[in-house]
């Protein structure tokens, strides 16, 4: 009883150290690195659209076609934004009694559950966050400047590969953020199945209780 009573005090305690927004924001972006796997995968699929884009920039309007993708991406990142707040939310509204005596008592490395949940949601929402106000600014910048600007003293070529190297990392930027939705819904998963365990643990004690 004693030891899991200290185990509980020391869980408070790590929660309680995360007591400025920059450990915060530090501890929360270490739960949407992505993986190894995930770092290859990404590697090869900028290697992918920076060599297309290389290939057909003289078909293109580099400043009107980032000015689209940009609106399409803004209209796709809003609603998963919403998406992403509200399974905060339901975090949020779960994580009480039971719930989170289990998530506290569930260890992962360091962390407990609590903290890899709390610390993933947190960041997640911070991410698309960022998307949307990144997009707003570029959509700023990329409606002053003129359909035919380029960046003085470099040649033509030099001018093609800044772009193709940026607009690749944009979009695998915004893919990878998109993929990572799939550790949300996981975790999501996850989070009603622990809930769903301590409401099933609350109702056999009644039980016992009442026999």
């Amino acid at each position: 009883m004693n030891e899991n009573k200290n185990h509980f005090i020391k869980a408070i305690e790590n929660i309680l150290q995360d007591d400025t927004s920059l450990k915060i924001f530090l501890n929360g972006i270490k739960s949407i690195i992505p993986s190894r796997k995930r770092m290859i995968f990404l590697t090869i699929l900028y290697l992918i659209i920076y060599f297309f884009y290389y290939n057909f920039i003289e078909y293109i309007n580099g400043l009107e076609s980032t000015l689209n993708m940009v609106n399409n991406v803004y209209i796709i990142v809003i609603p998963i934004f919403a998406i992403v707040i509200t399974g905060y939310a339901i975090f949020q509204a779960l994580t009480n009694g039971r719930t989170l005596l289990a998530l506290l008592k569930a260890n992962d490395n360091e962390r407990n559950k609590f903290q890899e949940y709390n610390y993933f949601f947190f960041s997640i929402s911070i991410l698309y966050l960022a998307i949307i106000v990144a997009n707003f600014l570029f959509s700023i910048i990329l409606n002053i400047l003129p359909k035919d600007w380029f960046l003085p003293y470099f040649t033509q070529n030099i001018n093609n590969r800044i772009f193709c190297f940026f607009i690749s990392i944009y979009i695998v930027f915004i893919l990878n953020a998109i993929i990572e939705m799939k550790s949300f819904i996981y975790n999501l998963y996850q989070l009603f199945s622990s809930h769903a365990v301590a409401s099933a643990i609350e109702q056999l004690k009644k039980g016992k209780r009442t026999d």
